[in-house]
């Protein structure tokens, strides 16, 4: 029965929203970073063709709609927190310095691992989301505690596994340490 709020019909539009994202996202970008020179025209044309490569292809098209949301989510998560700080009287060149300045680069680099750990997601719920078509499983059983199964599930065992964890501890530490070897890392106070 179609009621007012009936809205399986904007299902045969799903494709122009991940359209329209990638499209005025890389177009914006390479405006903003200028990789090929102050050049639009060719600036418009590597964007609309990139977005409709994605447009075209359905896994493409579910990644990008399946991490839209979790990003939308982060960025109000984001404004509401630019907001609280605002409140208290924090003005916009503190709350801008926070992103440029050295000693809170920090920020920049959790953003970055935040996007990456929501790609990764939205990729493992698209391409291992469903079964194989033989009936077989796609993960296999680490250890006597590991992973089975498919999907999200498998995906979150896997990410918070203690052997992953562990790994990427030493990521981490590894990062820091070429970070402290390479640089000039400034000293507490009254340290020489």
């Amino acid at each position: 029965m179609a009621t007012f709020l009936d809205v399986s019909l904007v299902k045969g539009f799903s494709f122009i929203f991940p359209f329209l994202l990638v499209w005025t996202v890389l177009y914006a970008t390479l405006e903003y970073r200028q990789f090929f020179g102050p050049r639009r025209e060719l600036h418009a044309i590597i964007a609309f063709v990139t977005a409709m490569l994605v447009a075209l292809t359905k896994p493409a098209v579910e990644v990008v709609s399946t991490m839209t949301p979790w990003f939308i989510v982060l960025l109000m998560v984001f404004m509401m927190m630019v907001l609280f700080f605002k409140f208290f009287g924090i003005k916009d060149e503190q709350i801008s310095g926070i992103f440029s300045s050295y000693e809170y680069s920090w920020v920049g680099w959790w953003i970055v691992i935040i996007s990456l750990i929501l790609f990764a997601a939205s990729l493992g719920k698209v391409f291992f989301g469903a079964a194989v078509p033989t009936g077989e499983q796609i993960t296999g059983t680490v250890e006597t505690t590991g992973v089975t199964g498919i999907g999200e599930e498998a995906f979150l065992k896997t990410l918070f596994h203690p052997k992953v964890l562990g790994l990427i501890f030493l990521f981490i530490i590894a990062s820091l340490t070429i970070k402290m070897l390479a640089g000039e890392v400034p000293l507490p106070s009254g340290r020489k």
